[in-house]
């Protein structure tokens, strides 16, 4: 899976080097950023954003339905 950029993020999950994937911020990020996630359509990446600010990734996960959370935990924060 190719990085994952942009959303203002500056966490990063362990290890370095290649695969090191960025996490995307759920509060920062654009439509179109948010739309590279998995399962993210336009739709959901609308909804996701009109639906902020998240205060932590429970709270996300409790507000933002319909996703698979084990695929896009790894790849998204909140901050």
């Amino acid at each position: 899976m190719p990085p994952v950029t942009g959303g203002g993020g500056t966490g990063t999950s362990p290890g370095t080097g290649a695969g090191t994937v960025t996490k995307l911020n759920l509060n920062k990020a654009t439509k179109t950023e948010l739309m590279t996630l998995p399962g993210i359509a336009d739709a959901k990446a609308t909804s996701i954003i009109s639906d902020r600010p998240y205060t932590d990734l429970d709270d996300a996960k409790a507000r933002i339905k319909g996703v698979v959370w084990g695929t896009l935990e790894a790849l998204v924060k909140v901050e």
